[in-house]
């Protein structure tokens, strides 16, 4: 792996996008690209490491996209500095949203952000847990493409 991402940093000094798909890869295989590439736009996570642990997110990444992590956590999500920040598959709760979107809202954090993503762990109480004491409009559905 080591051979391979210096390879494309000599071929590439800046990558865009990186987008990593895979089925157990090791922990510090996947922090080792992320600490020796230059990125320079987004970033796309769709894996299951073997490790369950947090990955150091470069701060040159704008959008970040991350599924199927158990370690995405309320802290983790308040530290990051993205501009679109895309979650599914995580244990946030309707909660840890609720304090997210107040902090978002209030300017206290995020004020970069254009959009934010995430599935729905308990999609029956957000609106009473998630929403809570948030100004809101339920509009019509969004299809999908």
């Amino acid at each position: 792996m080591q051979r391979n991402c210096g390879l494309v940093k000599i071929v590439f000094p800046e990558v865009a996008d990186l987008a990593v798909y895979g089925k157990k890869p090791r922990q510090e295989e996947l922090q080792y690209v992320l600490d020796t590439l230059k990125f320079t736009n987004s970033s796309y996570f769709y894996l299951d490491t073997i490790e369950d642990l947090p990955l150091e997110i470069p701060t040159t990444i704008e959008r970040l996209r991350i599924h199927n992590r158990s370690w995405i956590t309320l802290g983790y999500v308040m530290h990051l500095k993205m501009s679109g920040l895309a979650f599914n598959g995580t244990y946030l709760t309707n909660q840890d949203i609720n304090v997210f979107y107040k902090s978002w809202i209030e300017m206290k954090s995020h004020q970069n952000l254009e959009f934010f993503e995430i599935n729905l762990m308990n999609p029956e109480d957000f609106v009473a847990v998630g929403l809570k004491d948030i100004p809101y409009e339920i509009g019509s559905p969004i299809d999908e493409p």
